[in-house]
């Protein structure tokens, strides 16, 4: 989880001790060099050559702590990293814990966990789906923005329809065909995590084995929204646009919305702080402890969606993007408990 492994952590001890065993060697040295002076004048020579010698091996002895210490902690790591991992407490359905990609790479393979499906199945399901589904073959706004912001000419992939063509009315919407669970289809989207994996890496790994053990899921569809990449889409829409790639000019202006789910994330850890001061440790924190994060962060997720959809609909920017999401809920009274503390 962005922690030194615990082989990095071994390397380091033991190098650590290479180095401090060198340093107690050069005392010793030292100390049968002073032997050998006779005059006062080399005799304090060598007991300032001495001296130095020593205050290196002290310094080298602390490092030896401090590695040891650093691989203890990340052999705690280690251990709490298999069990996030584990069958038992990595449980499947969109109702088990998954605070992790899980073993599967890039989306958890565990049955239930992977964050396109449950935000397809989430978003397709409501009233969010309507989003989505414009009926760009009649005249009337949705069309207006379609002709204005992808041009009259718009380009059609090869063996693709015009969705404006009489007929083709739910070509792009979902639940028709491969839309929105195959990438690209049928235009360039992301899956969005309204908290993200990432911002959940401020948290220890020991608060996060206790969040997925509270059967706190990260890829559960309620915090999966989808979003197009280009700009020119997200005016048709009415979304935000969000990266895709670091080779995206959108890229750049993801940067204050993770912010702002950071600072939520931050709330958490120092519940989880708290709770462990207040119980002795953190070994002694359990997942019947931890309703109030996992809650709160439910409920972020599900209070996000409103003002991410009201800042595609409202923003009169040419280019809308997640970036200028914290100071849209500034300015909006209805969103500001989004951004307090609790």
């Amino acid at each position: 989880m962005g922690k030194k492994t615990l082989e990095q952590a071994e390397k380091a001890t033991q190098r650590a001790k290479d180095s401090a065993a060198r340093a107690d060697r050069a005392v010793q040295r030292a100390r049968e060099y002073l032997k050998t002076r006779k005059t006062p004048a080399a005799r304090a020579r060598a007991k300032n050559r001495l001296k130095e010698k020593q205050e290196l091996a002290s310094t080298r002895q602390k490092a030896v702590q401090k590695a040891e210490a650093d691989q203890q902690k990340a052999k705690q790591d280690n251990d709490h990293l298999q069990q996030l991992l584990a069958p038992e407490t990595h449980r499947p359905t969109q109702d088990g814990g998954c605070v992790t990609r899980g073993s599967g790479g890039y989306i958890c393979d565990v049955p239930g966990h992977n964050y396109r499906e449950n935000g397809f199945n989430y978003q397709s399901t409501c009233a969010e789906k309507d989003w989505y589904n414009l009926d760009f073959s009649k005249e009337g706004e949705a069309r207006d923005r379609f002709n204005t912001r992808l041009g009259l000419t718009f380009s059609m992939k090869p063996a693709s329809e015009d969705p404006r063509e009489p007929g083709n009315a739910n070509l792009w919407w979902m639940g028709n065909g491969a839309n929105f669970q195959t990438p690209g289809i049928p235009w360039v989207w992301n899956a969005h995590h309204v908290v993200a994996v990432g911002e959940l890496k401020k948290l220890d790994l020991w608060m996060l084995l206790v969040l997925q053990k509270a059967n706190y899921n990260v890829h559960k569809g309620w915090n999966i929204i989808f979003l197009p990449v280009h700009y020119p889409y997200g005016k048709v829409f009415q979304l935000p646009a969000h990266p895709q790639s670091k080779k995206n000019p959108a890229a750049k202006f993801h940067v204050h919305y993770s912010t702002m789910v950071k600072d939520k994330v931050m709330e958490v850890r120092q519940f989880f702080e708290e709770m462990a001061e207040q119980k002795g440790g953190h070994s002694l924190v359990s997942d019947k402890d931890c309703s109030g994060p996992k809650n709160s962060l439910e409920k972020f997720s599900q209070r996000m969606r409103e003002p991410i959809r009201s800042l595609g609909v409202d923003s009169l920017q040419d280019k809308v993007n997640l970036n200028l999401l914290p100071k849209f809920i500034e300015n909006r009274p209805q969103f500001a408990s989004l951004l307090s503390k609790r």
